[in-house]
């Protein structure tokens, strides 16, 4: 049996030890740039998905005005420039529905997409009265296109505060704490009063939020027209 020196034993430890700290720095390091690509992964999929969120919930607000100045002059330039940002709004839910992926943030596009579709059918029947001069039918059925409006709205704006909080979760909970790219809504400057149940937002019935022009850091806040509908 070979025999060693207390010295090659020494030499023997002392490589030993070495191989474990090499080792496990290795595994360190290669942990912590799976963890941090993982991280950022997570992070850049929801700003694309925020962005694309706050586009459609501003091509939305882009509809309010037009049908009431045209009640005003009678003007057919008005009803193409609805037709233009009815266009705007499709193109940003078309852009919306290529990236999302779990099923209920399919779910929630659904349904704003089924809600927009009841709301703009009910606006054109408004149209069509206020230019058969049946004023008075036309006011009415207008009216209830303000909640419809207001329902699109919200559930759009619960799509964004799901996404947004889910990049500052990340964000806090990333590895070496390095912060991306400020994003508007993203680094503290977005609060909502609201109240959200559940994370499947838009599918919470008991969902109370406060209107979205009272939300800080909401599209009303900053600059959009808040005319009549």
């Amino acid at each position: 049996m070979l025999q060693l020196s207390l010295k090659n034993r020494i030499y023997i430890v002392n490589a030993i030890l070495v191989s474990i700290t090499v080792v496990g720095g290795l595994l360190m390091i290669w942990y912590t740039y799976k963890t941090e690509k993982i991280f950022q992964t997570i992070i850049d999929k929801n700003i694309i998905v925020y962005q694309s969120a706050e586009n459609l919930a501003g091509a939305l607000v882009k509809h309010k005005g037009f049908v009431s100045y045209y009640l005003l002059d009678k003007k057919p330039a008005w009803i193409d420039r609805l037709n233009q940002t009815r266009d705007e709004f499709t193109n940003s839910m078309t852009s919306v529905k290529k990236l999302v992926e779990e099923d209920w943030e399919k779910q929630a596009i659904a349904k704003i997409e089924s809600k927009y579709a009841d709301y703009i059918s009910t606006k054109n029947r408004v149209i069509d009265l206020y230019m058969a001069n049946e004023f008075e039918e036309g006011y009415v059925i207008h009216e209830t296109t303000r909640e419809q409006f207001t329902q699109i709205l919200d559930l759009c704006e619960q799509f964004k505060t799901f996404h947004k909080n889910k990049i500052s979760a990340a964000i806090k909970t990333r590895p070496g704490g390095i912060q991306p790219a400020p994003l508007y809504g993203v680094d503290g400057n977005y609060h909502c009063d609201r109240s959200l149940a559940s994370d499947q937002l838009h599918l919470c019935p008991t969902y109370s939020g406060t209107h979205p022009k009272n939300c800080k850091g909401s599209i009303y806040s900053r600059g959009f027209p808040q005319t009549g509908q």
